[in-house]
């Protein structure tokens, strides 16, 4: 007579068996997971190699690799990331002057970084959408979005994002004609900045400060406030404000016709580059 099998063992058997395909089902998710993160971490190091190159085609070729890896932190849940490479991808096509997909991938960016509760990524993608809309010469647009921008880089205490937005704030307002609102947006700036260290955002302030001056028919104190920018800009070896300074200096003595003295300052520029 066959011996009747133990019901016990058998499903002890068949829970080993439901286990050990579980447990091999998990290893294979993590296994997959581990290797989706590599290969995206390899195609960003792979486009930043390319960024570094500097050139048109090669930053061409870095977008393809980090819509790759975007693609793959997608599949992986990874929202940070995925804020992060939509704000970089904006950043390169806004080198290679694509406005429309900059401003595409920056406002893709805005929900994300909403969602994960990130001011300052929030903040600095609406500062490069303002300074698009600039190059665009949208001004009320630009307005509109580095307004938002100084709101939420203040409550994230990103100070020197929240300096350059209001510096570009300034410089709008005395292109709209509206002089008389700018020097509050400079002078707070120049407080940032000096709070901070940041000497190049210093100087670009005191430029600003120097042409709210001169627009307003102050042109002692545009001088002074150029000089100011020319003495930080050196000090701090920032040539792209020296070279500004200067030329705001050039201008400034060729309004009033002291033609020579101008032509000292622009020669200063040429030595620059």
């Amino acid at each position: 007579m066959s011996r009747k099998p133990n019901s016990s063992t058998f499903y002890r058997g068949l829970l080993l068996i439901m286990a050990f395909l579980l447990v091999s089902g998990s290893l294979s998710g993590q296994k997959t997971k581990e290797t989706k993160r590599a290969e995206a971490q390899r195609l960003i190091n792979e486009a930043q190699q390319l960024v570094n190159e500097g050139s048109a085609a090669s930053l061409t070729k870095a977008i393809e690799k980090f819509e790759a890896a975007r693609v793959l932190i997608c599949s992986l849940n990874i929202v940070a990331d995925d804020a992060a490479l939509l704000s970089l991808i904006g950043s390169l096509y806004k080198e290679l002057e694509q406005y429309q997909k900059a401003i595409k991938y920056y406002e893709q960016s805005l929900p994300v970084f909403r969602a994960i509760k990130d001011q300052k990524g929030e903040g600095r993608s609406l500062v490069q959408l303002g300074l698009i809309h600039v190059e665009l010469g949208e001004r009320q647009k630009a307005l509109d979005h580095l307004s938002q921008a100084v709101r939420l880089l203040r409550a994230a205490d990103d100070h020197e994002a929240e300096a350059g937005a209001l510096i570009v704030i300034g410089f709008l307002h005395i292109g709209l004609g509206k002089y008389e609102e700018s020097p509050n947006y400079f002078n707070k700036a120049l407080e940032l900045c000096r709070s901070i260290g940041v000497r190049e955002g210093e100087a670009v302030a005191l430029v600003g400060l120097g042409l709210f001056y001169n627009k307003s028919g102050q042109p002692q104190k545009a001088r002074e406030s150029f000089e100011q920018a020319l003495s930080v800009s050196r000090a701090s070896s920032f040539p792209y404000g020296e070279a500004t300074a200067l030329v705001a200096l050039g201008d400034l003595y060729n309004y009033s016709l002291r033609e020579e003295k101008a032509l000292e300052y622009y020669e200063h520029v040429l030595s620059l580059f």
